[in-house]
């Protein structure tokens, strides 16, 4: 008997709901500046193992966008993880960072930090800047996507060699000789590049991952070569397992065109289940949200447990996915549905897991150690 292939899944956080009409249903009671009730559905999503909880971000307010008022403020990503840190254990902690608004000392700094608070479990997912709304908010001018795809390509470089300038066991603390740190395992990078000049080293420890997960979001090509190169989570939307399978494709083609092997790139399709206790329910719970008011962006699926899990298992068995990041219509209600619903009906197929395997997220989506590159 063929064993199932496990689906990957993640948790995408959107603070009202992926419905732009969430808030305003009886299954919308979230508040995003409250920090107990985020950490609820970080504990929630822990409790569905699921393998990160996905925190975006946006670089402007727009209280005025009459499609989802919702959007203008939510709470900054890095400083969300780190308290999510404190409040969970096992789950992987997904933060977005937008390589074009920050210097990559900086970024290599957080995402080091934030790996050693979160003991291993965090993910960067690398965006990248391409709106002349954003550039005004940071002293830029507009830039076209292939400036900004450029410059994040060679700040991942950079923060790669950040994270590898301190190797593992520099630190001695030998109380007897007065040893702190050994300084043949201290690396300076001394990276002369296009965009950027980093003597290096970092001033934190390297991550306990070694090099962080990394995610970006795929769908252009500027974004497709990105993820081949650099993703261990590739994040994509299409709206039907054929388009589902042609991106997924290329995806695995853009990985093997670098040298790596195509099977540790995980490609997750961004997807909302509407979930209830039938599938009638369900039906009529997208009508209601509907009729409050606009439309649920990307894929959309739409039933009760069986429907559901059959429905996810279509996709990854046709070779369009090998998991999901879930979104929710509402918060919190939605969520609940399909942790109590949909994951144990997933873990009953063997098609989810009912424990966490290991400590670091790394482990967890059994993506091989990546060895120093500044050690000889």
């Amino acid at each position: 008997m063929t064993t199932p292939k496990q689906i990957r899944l993640g948790y995408l956080y959107e603070p009202h709901g992926s419905h732009p009409s969430g808030w305003r249903h009886a299954g919308g009671r979230h508040n995003p500046f409250a920090a107990a009730e985020i950490v609820a559905l970080a504990r929630l999503a822990e409790a569905g193992k699921f393998d990160f909880f996905a925190i975006g971000d946006r670089l402007t307010a727009d209280a005025t966008d009459a499609a989802n008022p919702s959007l203008a403020a939510r709470t900054e990503p890095f400083t969300t993880a780190s308290f999510l840190a404190t409040k969970t254990s096992r789950i992987g902690l997904l933060v977005t960072a937008n390589a074009s608004y920050y210097e990559p000392y900086n970024l290599a700094r957080l995402t080091a930090s934030l790996d050693h608070v979160t003991h291993g479990r965090a993910v960067w997912n690398v965006a990248t800047g391409a709106t002349a709304p954003a550039a005004k908010n940071y002293s830029q001018s507009e830039a076209d996507a292939a400036a900004h795809y450029g410059r994040a390509g060679e700040a991942i470089d950079v923060i790669r060699e950040l994270w590898d300038s301190w190797e593992d066991g520099a630190f001695i603390r030998d109380k007897a000789t007065g040893a702190f740190v050994d300084g043949d395992k201290i690396h300076p990078i001394n990276h002369q590049g296009q965009l950027f000049s980093v003597k290096g080293p970092l001033n934190v420890a390297r991550p306990p991952q070694g090099q962080l997960v990394l995610a970006h979001e795929a769908g252009t090509p500027l974004a497709n070569e990105l993820a081949g190169r650099e993703a261990d989570i590739v994040l994509s939307r299409p709206l039907d397992i054929a388009a589902g399978k042609a991106l997924r494709d290329e995806l695995r083609q853009a990985a093997t065109a670098q040298g790596r092997d195509p099977d540790a790139l995980w490609v997750l399709v961004e997807i909302t289940p509407i979930v209830a206790e039938t599938d009638a329910a369900a039906e009529a719970l997208l009508a209601e949200l509907n009729g409050l008011g606009g439309t649920i962006s990307g894929a959309v699926i739409v039933g009760g447990a069986e429907r559901i899990a059959d429905q996810l298992a279509a996709w990854v068995s046709a070779g369009a996915a090998d998991g999901f990041v879930v979104r929710s219509a509402t918060l919190p209600d939605q969520l609940n549905q399909f942790v109590e619903r949909v994951i144990p009906e997933l873990q009953r197929r063997g098609l989810a897991r009912t424990e966490y395997r290991a400590a670091t997220l790394r482990e967890n989506l059994e993506l091989p150690a990546v060895p120093n590159r500044l050690v000889a």
